[in-house]
């Protein structure tokens, strides 16, 4: 007697789906921080950047990145 899986195919129920459309958000998008605030956080994002950095492990992307003018230390 063979044990396993039977020959019949299963019948899996298809999923109607709704005929596709563009969502539109009824809602105004919340405005959280003034065009000040949002500035002041860019500004001291990109000063957290320069005075930290960050590590690039791929020599491609070090290379790209070097190529298109960033500012590249290799000391790791």
């Amino acid at each position: 007697m063979k044990r396993g899986r039977s020959k019949q195919k299963r019948v899996v129920p298809v999923v109607q789906q709704a005929p596709y459309r563009q969502l539109k958000n009824p809602y105004q998008p919340m405005l959280v921080f003034s065009d000040d605030e949002i500035e002041s956080i860019h500004q001291s994002s990109l000063k957290v950047l320069c005075d930290t950095g960050m590590d690039i492990l791929s020599p491609r992307a070090v290379a790209i990145l070097k190529r298109e003018g960033a500012m590249v230390d290799s000391n790791g």
